[in-house]
């Protein structure tokens, strides 16, 4: 657990999303965006844009730099950040609604599929307060973590191929790391396999890190014997983020990078036209 104080230059920025070691940062006039590496204090400034741009992930989903950024511009009712799987871009929102934008097709579409959820999932006047999307690394399978019923409950669901969503009592192997910012899972090895069937929230107790653990049902302290069956007393994060530390070295200078984006804003600004 680490607190970090950004660059002058990010002062007042809102992190949007993170991922393979860099966060997608915006100004407080959501006019600018930066991509800022934590770890080796790097910052690049992002071509500007007159849209206020919600969500922007594909540019996080591969591990080289994009000859193309899509920039998306909708409303959905409370997204999480979004995934990117087999060249589709999947969103969740509060309902469990799942929208999905194909950049495959010529003509780019979102379509929307609702009621994904069935009620009976849930129990009755249980409301969702948090929910995060979630695709482990090396899995095909898509996961939504819902956090319901006054922050008491804690649910896992696995997306069906007819876009529904299947109740998961227990995650094996894997571990969750969920945030507004950022989310993903990943199976634990024999080193670590105390992590498993565990999700860690960006939420403290007494300075210590919590989870919530499918086995017990309750939230633990990381370090620490502390446990609850609710998070009322916890800290919560709300501009955290999980961070995962890369030993990639940046290959291109950042004039580079910045001719590399520009070039696909280029692109993408001259197909909508």
């Amino acid at each position: 657990f680490l607190r970090v104080k950004f660059p002058k230059l990010l002062k007042n920025a809102v992190v949007r999303f993170f991922n393979h070691g860099w966060m997608l940062m915006m100004s407080s006039d959501e006019q600018t965006l930066f991509l800022y590496d934590p770890l080796n204090n790097q910052t690049i400034e992002l071509p500007p844009s007159r849209a206020i741009l919600t969500l922007l992930q594909s540019l996080f989903s591969t591990r080289q730099l994009p000859t193309t950024v899509y920039l998306l511009e909708f409303n959905l009712s409370r997204a999480c950040p979004p995934i990117l799987h087999d060249g589709k871009i999947y969103f969740l929102d509060v309902k469990g609604n799942v929208a999905v934008f194909d950049m495959n097709n010529v003509v780019w579409s979102l379509v929307i599929y609702s009621r994904c959820l069935k009620k009976r999932r849930l129990r009755k006047n249980m409301i969702i307060k948090e929910h995060f999307l979630i695709k482990p690394g090396g899995e095909e399978a898509i996961f939504a973590v819902f956090v319901v019923h006054d922050e008491i409950k804690v649910k896992v669901f696995k997306l069906m191929d007819e876009f529904r969503w299947k109740l998961v009592e227990n995650l094996g192997d894997r571990v969750f790391y969920v945030s507004h910012t950022s989310a993903f899972g990943y199976t634990t090895d024999n080193k670590s396999k105390s992590m498993a069937n565990k999700i860690f929230f960006p939420k403290i107790h007494d300075d210590n890190v919590v989870f919530y653990s499918l086995e017990t049902h309750r939230y633990h302290s990381f370090e620490g014997d502390y446990s609850s069956h609710n998070c009322y007393n916890f800290e919560i994060l709300n501009f955290a983020t999980w961070v995962i530390p890369t030993t990639r070295n940046l290959q291109l200078s950042k004039e580079l990078i910045w001719l590399e984006l520009l070039l696909g804003l280029n692109r993408l600004i001259t197909k909508a036209s």
